[in-house]
């Protein structure tokens, strides 16, 4: 199966997102699997990305019903996450010894807090990118040639680079898509 990787924020990912363009995101990605013959959009988000963009719907999956091909998120959940070690934020900040303040929010943290707290997000990437492919690999039929797999902007050279490890043909269509 080939991989075609598109890069975008997720504000242009989420249907009904302010911070986006996700029609037009959704005019190119339907145009993009007709040109490729697309026959599965995959991508590294999952239900709680939606609901964090305050979407109740993502622009893959709805281009993948309109053209009646397969969909899968590949983003492991907080079940999924837990089993493969992967912290959540709450439990990255409180290992930076962030705490709650007496309103039970978060305290703001300096910028070099947040930097650190980046850098560990990022040390889990190769697991989360390892549980995408191994999602979109299983949710691939034997007629799958084609993927496109939607993805935020920072992650496209690594999982590219993790496609060529598993001698998984990839072309980055777009590092970084914008209108």
């Amino acid at each position: 199966m080939e991989f075609l990787l598109i890069g975008a924020n997720y504000g242009h990912q989420m249907v009904g997102c302010k911070y986006g363009h996700p029609e037009k995101f959704a005019a190119y990605l339907d145009e993009m699997c007709r040109l490729h013959q697309v026959n599965l959009i995959a991508e590294g988000a999952n239900e709680s990305t939606l609901s964090v963009w305050g979407a109740d719907e993502s622009v893959g999956r709805k281009v993948a019903r309109a053209r009646e091909i397969r969909h899968v998120f590949c983003e492991p959940d907080f079940r999924e996450r837990e089993r493969l070690g992967i912290p959540s934020l709450k439990q990255l900040l409180e290992d930076r010894g962030i705490e709650k303040d007496a309103n039970g929010e978060y305290a703001m943290w300096s910028l070099e807090a947040n930097e650190a707290i980046k850098q560990d997000e990022k040390s889990y990437w190769p697991i989360r990118q390892q549980e995408w492919l191994r999602k979109a690999l299983d949710v691939a039929s034997p007629q799958c040639h084609t993927c496109a797999f939607l993805l935020g902007t920072d992650q496209v050279e690594a999982f590219s680079q993790l496609l060529n490890e598993h001698g998984l043909p990839n072309e980055v269509f777009s590092k970084r898509w914008e209108p």
